[in-house]
């Protein structure tokens, strides 16, 4: 009866340390709870060229070679691996479709985070001016800025997890790391799931012409493709708006005030100015543009800024005005192109090239009973420098945040001048000839623009 007893608990003591030593090895293993959209929201949709067969499942694996489909949206569990994970070769695919999740409560919530941070700090900037309270400027501030931002932030979000249906019969190294980061594991893949991917790539054979003849099986590893996925996006066409700075207006001042026309304007009210007056600084303007591709790394684009007008007003209603438009051609340098399945969504380039600027000067010299029109006109070459970052939300749009420089040749007025009658200076009652003066300045047409807008891919 002892004996028993001892047998009983020595099988009861072996049996828990197999128990622990199992259950030790259950939970040593990776868990991966909701696939796929625990790992980068991928799935795969394979149609293979072999009878068209449909494979459907999260990215597990991804070697050189061949990618490992997981066809089930449960935990993974290496019991279960031969009946549910599917090696497939990469020349058996004849279309691959990439499914992702959107994020548009994150790019809500992101959005409203970055631009109500912007319009507090603008909010607390007016209160230090002393525009209104604190509180309420901050509150303006984060409901201008913020709910357009929160929107913007959403919209990018939700386009995040558009499908990219893609025809394979190709691809090149690139192509294979973004599934190679996309996939469940990635750095530390379990042995099982290694033998898997080995047994795959020694189990796809590809029967040679010569075989065939002879009546023979030829145990070939089918070559990796070498041509892209897909064919690559050529044409863009970019359309946005921005901040433009121009010192035109400075210029038209300072000769102004060089030719004496500066200072306080009589009126009935009292003296008014001072001047010389007119708006300057930054203004909001648009852009338009269209780029094609010459190779990865380079394009050639064509884009086209209008110069806003800037008029100047003196005390005497002496009003001169400065305006034109600007064509760019220039090319592009990029140096990461953006990649296939987007394993890097974010794409820069810098750009130079040249300018075609059509300018106008014009104004009119105020002699108290008629007026000296006067204009000029000149068509300029000059320099063009851009440097753009770009974030692709889907394979056909992208968001773009460009910085702008145009480097356009100054315009020489010349002197004009303007002789008219007024009272004499000495109560005489007597009338004289006058001659007033504006004197010969150069104007600077040259812009310094950075933008927002959004590119298409065609």
């Amino acid at each position: 009866m002892r004996t028993a007893k001892l047998s009983s608990f020595r099988f009861a003591l072996l049996g828990a340390l197999f128990a622990s030593t199992v259950l030790a090895q259950e939970q040593s293993l990776p868990k991966f709870s909701g696939l796929p959209e625990d790992k980068n929201g991928v799935t795969l949709k394979i149609i293979t060229r072999s009878g068209d067969r449909l494979h459907h499942g999260a990215l597990l694996y991804a070697t050189d070679s061949l990618l490992v489909l997981w066809r089930s949206t449960e935990s993974y569990d290496r019991r279960r691996l031969s009946e549910l994970a599917q090696p497939i070769h990469f020349s058996d695919i004849e279309r691959m479709k990439i499914e992702r999740k959107g994020h548009f409560v994150a790019g809500l919530g992101y959005g409203l985070a970055i631009g109500g941070g912007i319009g507090a700090l603008l909010g607390l900037a007016a209160s230090a001016d002393d525009f209104g309270s604190p509180l309420e400027n901050i509150v303006l501030g984060v409901a201008i800025l913020g709910t357009p931002a929160a929107l913007l932030g959403g919209i990018i979000g939700a386009l995040q997890g558009g499908d990219e249906d893609i025809f394979v019969g190709g691809a090149d190294k690139s192509y294979v790391t973004a599934l190679q980061k996309n996939a469940v594991f990635t750095s530390t893949v379990p042995p099982e799931v290694q033998t898997l991917a080995q047994r795959g790539k020694a189990q796809t054979i590809l029967p040679t012409v010569e075989s065939e003849a002879a009546g023979k099986s030829s145990h070939q590893e089918r070559p990796f493709p070498s041509r892209p996925p897909a064919a690559p996006k050529r044409l863009h066409l970019s359309f946005g708006g921005g901040l433009l700075y121009i010192g035109t207006d400075n210029d038209i001042k300072d000769a102004f005030i060089a030719s004496g026309f500066g200072g306080y304007r009589d009126t009935f009210f009292g003296p008014s100015g001072p001047f010389p007056q007119g708006q300057g600084g930054v203004e909001l303007a648009a852009h338009l543009g269209v780029e094609y591709n010459l190779s990865r790394h380079f394009r050639l684009g064509l884009a086209r800024n209008k110069i806003p007008s800037r008029q100047v007003t003196g005390k005497d209603r002496d009003r001169e005005q400065a305006r034109g438009a600007s064509y760019n051609l220039f090319v592009e340098y990029i140096p990461r192109p953006v990649t296939l399945l987007f394993s890097s969504r974010y794409e820069t380039a810098i750009g130079a090239g040249l300018s075609y600027s059509a300018l106008r000067v014009d104004g009119d010299l105020d002699g108290l009973f008629t007026t000296l029109p006067f204009a000029e006109t000149k068509n300029v070459l000059g320099g063009y420098l851009q440097g753009s970052l770009d974030y692709y939300m889907v394979r056909a749009v992208s968001l773009q945040f460009k910085l702008a420089r145009g480097i356009i040749p100054a315009i020489a007025v010349p002197a004009r001048s303007i002789s008219y009658p007024v009272y004499a200076d000495d109560g005489s009652g007597n009338i004289v000839l006058t001659t007033k003066t504006l004197q010969r300045h150069k104007i600077n047409f040259s812009t310094t623009t950075f933008s927002v807008g959004a590119r298409l891919h065609f």
